[in-house]
């Protein structure tokens, strides 16, 4: 009788020691942040990202948070700026976040030298070139193509230019071509020096 009561005390113990095991898995999961089906790999906290020619710095892009997500984002949180160093003038982009989506099959690639294929930036979005710049809530840059497009409104303003548009814009970076759809709203003088 004894015997049978360590027994059923045993079982007991296991079945309850089981059972708190797989709850806490359940319960333990990773919290997901930013992509609802992906889970972040890799995370980094008030970082700067450099890109080196030749030894010397071409282009840096920083902000607060980003996390690496598998299989083939960065996503990018509060305060991102990137700045292009080769510029003759000055050139930068700022945003609240972004996203940027890489040729990779998993976060080994995605870490490497892998292509970007499409980059999505959003929230209080601001692209400067010189001293002209542009706003708006959200851009979509497309590598292959070298496009830069929005279908939401958009604000160009400069010394010589100040000018909303209710549709959007395009911009051909291979090109410098610059499309804004209107209505249009605005002035411009002096249209020769924005070249």
């Amino acid at each position: 009788m004894g015997k049978n009561i360590i027994v059923a005390l045993f079982v007991a113990i296991l079945a309850a020691a089981i059972f708190v095991f797989v709850q806490r898995d359940r319960q333990a999961k990773p919290e997901r942040v930013g992509s609802k089906d992906k889970v972040p790999r890799i995370s980094l906290e008030d970082f700067t990202i450099y890109k080196y020619e030749q030894h010397k710095t071409v282009s840096t892009v920083s902000g607060r948070l980003a996390n690496f997500v598998d299989p083939d984002s960065l996503e990018m949180f509060g305060s991102i700026q990137g700045f292009n160093h080769k510029a003759k003038k000055k050139e930068f982009f700022a945003a609240e976040s972004a996203t940027v989506h890489f040729a990779a099959k998993g976060v080994v690639d995605l870490v490497k030298n892998s292509r970007i294929v499409k980059t999505e930036i959003q929230d209080q979005v601001r692209f400067g070139y010189d001293d002209i710049i542009l706003y708006t809530d959200y851009a979509k840059y497309l590598n292959e193509e070298g496009r830069l497009t929005s279908d939401l409104p958009v604000r160009i303003q400069g010394p010589q230019v100040e000018l909303k548009g209710d549709k959007g814009f395009e911009f051909n970076n291979k090109t410098g071509d610059l499309k804004v759809y209107g209505p249009l709203e605005g002035t411009m003088r002096g249209t020769e020096k924005l070249q």
